[in-house]
């Protein structure tokens, strides 16, 4: 999970690219540890929704959509 954050952070891509990266770091994850999905919810989600609101600002992936690569809704106000 940390080259993924690390990788978002650090290189050029788009919102679409980022999204597709954590796409693939959770279901790596979860071929690693199957019906985890609620612990990679609560423990790495949160540091991705952190970071795409800092890079990219006015978007915020949506807690229930993780799943899809359209994992995203922009929104004006971002939750804290």
């Amino acid at each position: 999970m940390d080259l993924t954050l690390n990788t978002i952070g650090q290189t050029p891509m788009t919102y679409d690219e980022a999204l597709q990266l954590i796409q693939s770091a959770k279901d790596a994850a979860l071929k690693l540890f199957p019906g985890e999905e609620q612990a990679f919810e609560m423990i790495y989600m949160s540091r991705f929704r952190r970071l795409i609101r800092e890079i990219w600002g006015n978007f915020e992936l949506a807690a229930n959509d993780a799943n899809d690569a359209n994992a995203v809704r922009a929104i004006g106000v971002i939750r804290g």
